[in-house]
């Protein structure tokens, strides 16, 4: 007969911590070590700051301007300032919970009657560290959809679609110039149903591309850029009659063992289509391939389903500075009580915390991280609506970097992210 101890029944916190303490496990957590500083593609993680509010700056990347040649004492007019305050708004806050339960606490009393007196502290310990790394790469991955977002669209608004159990109403904006969005119209687009559909008949991928890339580049002097594009997306573009038929002219000698060029084209990877593609434009395109998810509660099935979001929005291809694009803006964590209850993740940008409930016999873990990605560079991003109906955010004014122009306009310059109330499904 088996005899059970009292800490046969004790809480999932207990059993794993009477070994390691809760920042134990999250400095051992794999997620942890891997996004602590791996930056976001063209976003660092700037400083912890107390303020709720994130400031935007436009910073220069065009050529430097030449020295001015004066009188031997003549004043000279000091170069324009860089990282001019533009614009700002709040910084959300985002959670993930994770719960342990009676039925939970059961579960591992269980294990241990079978493998003996440590298999539920280790029971305990392997649920512990696996929470830790799945919910710091929830986190992580919110961030990077914030990213691709914030890149993608111009601005960020979070709805019932990509936050079914949080606030809605959010706009994280990005403050891309109008002037910097360029809509195909009529035969010109590139496809004019869908993507991959019925292509325009007048439409030339390269020709567009390397157009607006050509402009850019003899306007600011920027000699390195790329484009970002959705992974099917990039896979349609080089499927294009236009991107073959380019792609043939420089095929034709070696399309011997091919009826035609472009067969011989057609047979290549789509990937390889690519490579070849980006030798012939201006700059080249990237692909971003990051899928993001949310649970959702199905009425129907009455249960939680994932919905998959397509994190780059596939109807906009993007022109942009290579390097620095912005920061990741995060407000300092607060801990109220007893210390051993808090670990924290992101050099201490964000925030885990133990909570029970003695009553419902509940035990459960918060992660909790206040941050946002914010363009530094919007001037510099450049909008390509194949299409023409894609839903990308732009301001209706050119922006003036003049600080007379700027302090005049202040109140309209300064852009607040909104906060609806909570939406309940």
């Amino acid at each position: 007969m088996r005899q059970y101890g009292e800490k046969f029944y004790a809480g999932v916190f207990e059993q794993a911590f009477s070994r390691l303490t809760l920042p134990d496990f999250v400095e051992g957590s794999d997620a942890n070590n891997l996004y602590n500083n791996a930056p976001i593609t063209g976003f660092t993680f700037a400083a912890v700051q107390n303020e709720t509010e994130f400031t935007q700056y436009m910073k220069e990347r065009n050529i430097v301007p030449m020295a001015i040649g004066t009188d031997f004492d003549s004043p000279v007019v000091p170069f324009a300032k860089e990282g001019i305050r533009y614009a700002g708004g709040t910084i959300p806050r985002f959670k993930t919970r994770k719960e342990f339960n009676e039925q939970d606490i059961r579960k591992g009393a269980e294990v241990a009657s079978y493998d003996g007196a440590d298999a539920f502290r280790m029971w305990a310990e392997d649920n512990i560290f696996y929470t830790n790394e799945e919910h710091i790469t929830s986190h992580w991955n919110r961030q990077t959809w914030l990213r691709h977002q914030l890149v993608s669209k111009g601005q960020v608004i979070l709805d019932k679609t990509n936050n079914p159990y949080g606030v809605t109403g959010i706009v994280i904006p990005g403050n891309v110039p109008s002037e910097n969005i360029t809509r195909l119209a009529g035969e010109n687009r590139w496809w004019t149903d869908s993507i991959g559909g019925n292509q325009g008949s007048s439409s030339s991928i390269p020709e567009s591309l390397n157009e607006i890339a050509d402009n850019v580049s003899r306007r600011y002097g920027l000699r390195s850029m790329h484009w970002e594009v959705d992974y099917d997306t990039a896979k349609a573009i080089v499927n294009h009659d236009s991107v073959i038929s380019a792609l043939a002219v420089i095929a034709l000698t070696n399309a011997a063992v091919a009826t035609t060029a472009e067969s011989a084209i057609r047979l290549m990877k789509w990937d390889a289509r690519l490579e070849a593609l980006n030798a012939i434009l201006t700059f080249p395109i990237r692909v971003i391939d990051h899928l993001a998810a949310n649970e959702k509660f199905d009425k129907s099935a009455g249960r939680l389903t994932k919905q998959e979001l397509n994190s780059f929005d596939p109807n906009v291809i993007v022109l942009m500075p290579d390097g620095e694009l912005g920061r990741i803006v995060p407000l300092r964590p607060i801990q109220v009580g007893r210390v051993e209850h808090f670990a924290n993740f992101f050099d201490g940008r964000g925030k885990i915390v133990t909570k029970w409930d003695e009553y419902k016999s509940v035990e459960y873990m918060e992660f909790e991280l206040t941050a946002t990605p914010v363009l530094d560079m919007p001037q510099y991003m450049y909008y390509l609506d194949f299409m023409g109906d894609a839903g990308i955010s732009g301001v209706s004014a050119s922006i003036n970097l003049d600080p007379a122009v700027l302090e005049s306009t202040a109140s309209a310059k300064t852009v607040k992210a909104t906060k609806a109330s909570k939406t309940e499904e």
